[in-house]
């Protein structure tokens, strides 16, 4: 589903991007990686709605409107899916993509749809897209296997058993699977088991914790479980928040989240005083 354009202006001021709808701004991958980038600093990987019960629903326009009406963020059936209808709208060649995320607990992938992802298509090359899933990469990385170094690691695309593979690696690790994925190409509404999945199964790490993140020039900030993490430069720095007064001043400050009341906040902080 595509944008109209005055949908796609307020979208692009949600994530402080100027666009002239000109011909110099035709598709190009300067384009794409100044949207990619902008969309990880300016809208947070969040499930507070899971945690709140607030319905979340699939495709049409309901993520457009919870990231741009709402102000609020989402995780990546939302995210990724309102990323596509805004460079469908500004004539990227982009398609939907089924992933598996890789548990590090268990060695294993999860299920089929357990994630979804974006490819981009630029003359002869083609690109992962994925502004739904964290702590990853910033810039969109090219499918042909190369290493792609960023400023939060480094990151690379195999192939393996008929698959692509994203690996990460930070400055003190090896490298370690992200996910793995096809390039069939899917409908949003093949991703609706998981995204009920996701958000009611006792089973799923979204209902087991909460958490909202957004990427930031020194690193990275994040809420989650009552805790306030600050990633800088690779250093991480961990606190209690300790207060239904504090996460709420929080979410507001340094996620400009400010639809929640302090019955909302004590539901993410059950323990607080």
């Amino acid at each position: 589903m595509y944008l109209n354009e005055l949908e796609v202006r307020l979208y692009l001021t949600r994530i402080g991007v100027e666009y002239s709808f000109s011909r110099c701004d035709l598709p190009n991958l300067e384009r794409l990686s100044q949207l990619h980038q902008s969309h990880l600093s300016t809208v947070p990987f969040e499930n507070l709605s899971i945690a709140l019960n607030q319905e979340i629903q699939l495709g049409g326009y309901h993520a457009f409107e919870k990231i741009v009406a709402e102000h609020r963020g989402g995780f990546c059936y939302e995210l990724n899916y309102a990323f596509y209808q805004l460079l469908c709208s500004l004539k990227f060649d982009v398609s939907i993509l089924s992933a598996q995320v890789f548990n590090q607990t268990t060695n294993d992938y999860g299920q089929p749809f357990d994630h979804l992802v974006l490819r981009v298509n630029l003359a002869d090359k083609s690109y992962l897209v994925d502004v739904g899933f964290g702590d990853s990469f910033i810039l969109p990385i090219n499918l042909n296997g190369k290493t792609s170094y960023q400023i939060n690691g480094d990151y690379k695309i195999t192939d393996i058993n008929g698959m692509k593979v994203l690996h990460q690696r930070k400055s003190t690790e090896n490298w370690l699977p992200q996910y793995k994925f096809s390039l069939e190409q899917h409908t949003i509404e093949d991703f609706a088991g998981m995204f009920e999945y996701h958000q009611f199964n006792p089973q799923s790490t979204f209902t087991q914790k909460t958490v909202c993140t957004l990427l930031r020039d020194y690193g990275r900030i994040t809420v989650a479980n009552g805790s306030l993490i600050r990633t800088e430069h690779g250093e991480k720095q961990e606190i209690v928040i300790g207060s239904i007064e504090k996460l709420q001043q929080l979410l507001l400050n340094e996620f400009n989240i400010n639809v929640l009341n302090q019955a909302d906040i004590k539901v993410l902080m059950p323990n607080s005083v």
